[in-house]
């Protein structure tokens, strides 16, 4: 009989597949606390990703999902997206980083990776760092613009 070790190098990653409008997405498992279905209603902690992505809020399914988010910061908000597809272990090697020309915009909207599968593209979204790029904006809006530096200012000065 032939011993054969498990193929687990710590290369492996839990994804839930969900879509948002026609665009599929997945997270890490490890960033979900619950799901449930959406039954109306709204709430402050609620962010419609088709919203926040810029994908439009028409609804491809009836069968809304709610992701609640571990923040690990004692607070929590919940995430609508439109269906879940899937849940599959992953090699990370898998997983290709975003094309360097997008790249930092899709850093500010959580998405940090593509995965092939099934003939499309799925769209790796980081929900923690979505958050955090949430708060760093509301943050921003508050503070008053710094003009100081503004090459048209010059040009104005006769």
């Amino acid at each position: 009989m032939k011993d054969s070790a498990p193929d687990d190098d710590g290369s492996k990653i839990n994804l839930l597949f969900f879509s948002a409008g026609e665009v599929d997405f997945c997270v890490d498992t490890d960033q979900i606390e619950s799901t449930s279905a959406y039954w109306g209603g709204g709430s402050d902690d609620l962010v419609w990703l088709h919203e926040e992505l810029g994908i439009g809020n028409v609804a491809i399914s009836r069968n809304r999902v709610v992701f609640k988010i571990k923040t690990g910061e004692g607070a929590s908000y919940r995430v609508m997206t439109d269906q879940v597809t899937d849940i599959v272990e992953t090699d990370c090697r898998d997983i290709h980083p975003m094309p360097p020309l997008i790249e930092l915009f899709a850093l500010k909207r959580g998405l940090w990776g593509v995965l092939p599968r099934n003939g499309r593209l799925v769209l790796v979204i980081d929900f923690l760092l979505l958050a955090r790029e949430k708060e760093a904006a509301k943050y921003r809006s508050t503070q008053p613009a710094d003009c100081s530096n503004n090459p048209s200012d010059s040009a104005l000065s006769v």
